[in-house]
């Protein structure tokens, strides 16, 4: 593992003294939409052309969280835990309600017009 190479001098006092870089997720297509499940100790993120959510746990490693997806994107957490995402598949923001371990219980839409 190595540091980060600094190539914008104004990232530097962002990244002096982060942790080593490391890659934790290869065969994804086009990853995006990065969020922290802390309930759960996961990172959640899209693989967008794949159809698919990965996860990974710094015990359990790499996962798929759901597959097929949708084509979810942009996950952000509401207040009360849940998850929000924006839906390609099914044009619309779903709200996935998630148990006290972080799992996935039941979605809803939100908006879809």
């Amino acid at each position: 593992m190595s540091l980060p190479q600094v190539l914008d001098p104004r990232w530097a006092t962002v990244a002096d003294g982060a942790a080593p870089l490391q890659r934790l997720c290869t065969g994804a297509v086009w990853s995006e939409g990065p969020v922290w499940i802390g309930e759960s100790g996961e990172l959640l993120w899209s693989d967008i052309p794949n159809d698919r959510m990965l996860s990974w746990h710094a015990v359990h490693g790499l996962r798929v969280w759901r597959e097929p997806a949708a084509f979810a994107n942009g996950h952000a957490r509401e207040a009360d835990g849940s998850l929000l995402h924006c839906s390609h598949g099914q044009r619309a923001v779903v709200r996935t309600r998630l148990d006290a371990q972080g799992q996935p219980l039941s979605d809803e839409v939100v908006v879809d017009r």
